[in-house]
């Protein structure tokens, strides 16, 4: 009896679909489609570091500006630091992405399809779990402000 593993079926199977779809040429309007989706993946990035970098800066003016105790001073700090790699994060994984388009459309073929595929769905994860951070850091920053205001009264 011959056993493989279902993953090793699956890598053969994944490279029979390469080889098979890099003998396809993408049509006018697929390439268009595909520049397109490159090309506001490259605009949404520009944006993201723009923003980001107001963003980031705003937020170290308040906490220069503000008289905070040093519990919120630190705390703030975390939260600008975490910002800032997400905005990092976010950015490389778009700009992989977008270039892994871009190949596509250059080559004509679907052959960087797959590996494209790929990028985008590394950038979804990410993104989902920034989601969750951000939903686990709200109720943190709520606590940290309630209990610094409580302290700062007593």
């Amino acid at each position: 009896m011959n056993y493989s593993l279902p993953h090793t079926e699956i890598a053969d199977n994944n490279e029979k679909e390469v080889s098979r779809l890099s003998n396809v040429n993408l049509n006018e309007s697929s390439q268009k489609t595909i520049q397109d989706m490159s090309r506001n993946m490259k605009y949404y990035n520009i944006c993201l570091a723009v923003f980001g970098s107001f963003w980031l800066i705003i937020m170290i003016l308040a906490v220069i500006e503000e008289n905070y105790n040093l519990a919120e001073t630190l705390f703030n700090i975390v939260v600008i630091l975490i910002q800032a790699v997400i905005f990092l994060l976010i950015f490389k994984s778009t700009r992989r992405t977008a270039s892994s388009f871009k190949i596509i459309v250059q080559d004509g073929n679907f052959s960087q399809l797959m590996p494209a595929l790929e990028q985008m769905k590394k950038l979804y994860k990410l993104q989902r779990r920034i989601v969750v951070l951000i939903l686990i850091l709200i109720p943190v920053k709520a606590t940290v402000d309630i209990v610094s205001h409580f302290f700062d009264k007593g």
